[in-house]
């Protein structure tokens, strides 16, 4: 991936600013004039390595922070080169490009787990894996249909799950919406709470047999919570 000279820039001219350096004073310490300096900032060029490094010293963080930034801001540029190479490549249906993006950054920046990256290296093997992934999913049609149920069916439960916290009442409480105790909003919350394990449960049941369509047995178990559903609809309505 290609350097952005601007960007290394403000991050030594923050470092520099940071120490309470001039670009002269700083420009010494790396044993380099103002000039030097001056142009790192305005990203005309880059500092050697020797220098890159010293820099990285002095501002307590990395070469690869001082030329990639964060690694949520590298993961971010990997998204848009990734976003430009399927766009120039003629082999890809327009269509599921930005398919293939959200897939990878919905992966990269989970909700609800560990991310799966902690430097420069292991991001990037991260994400050439998930890229791969990506592609195969939304450019092979053949299965298509059964990994699009169980990405929906893990999408559903994911959002079920993550709205539980809304029946706390530490949610309303504190600025950051973190619950630390069991108290609920309502005396009625906690039986909210099991009957909506119990839909996560059933969500997740009726779409892991979706992929038996073909077994006549399971194929009129689902019917029959067709006419179920239909039933107690009647009775709401009632």
């Amino acid at each position: 991936m290609d350097v952005n000279l601007k960007k290394v820039g403000s991050r030594i001219k923050s470092i520099r600013i940071t120490r309470g350096d001039s670009m002269e004073s700083f420009g010494k310490k790396l044993d380099t004039s103002k000039a030097a300096v001056n142009n790192w900032e305005k990203g005309v060029n880059l500092p050697n390595s020797k220098r890159l490094k010293l820099i990285a010293e002095i501002g307590g963080t990395t070469v690869d922070f001082l030329l990639y930034g964060s690694l949520d801001d590298y993961a971010r540029s990997l998204l848009n080169d990734l976003e430009k190479e399927l766009n120039e490549d003629d082999s890809i249906n327009k269509g599921a490009i930005h398919l293939i993006v959200d897939e990878v950054e919905n992966r990269l920046f989970p909700k609800y787990l560990p991310r799966g990256f902690n430097d420069k290296d292991s991001l990037e093997k991260t994400f050439n894996e998930y890229k791969k992934d990506a592609i195969e999913l939304w450019t092979n049609l053949d299965g298509l249909d059964v990994r699009l149920v169980t990405m929906i069916g893990s999408q559903l439960s994911a959002t079920l799950t993550d709205s539980l916290k809304y029946f706390y009442a530490d949610f309303y409480k504190n600025a950051d919406n973190s619950v630390h105790s069991g108290e609920k909003i309502s005396k009625i919350s906690d039986e909210f709470i099991r009957r909506l394990h119990k839909l996560d449960d059933f969500n997740r049941t009726y779409v892991d047999a979706l992929r038996f369509l073909d077994n006549d047995e399971i194929s009129k178990k689902l019917d029959k919570i067709d006419d179920y559903t239909d039933d107690l609809q009647q009775q709401i309505i009632l």
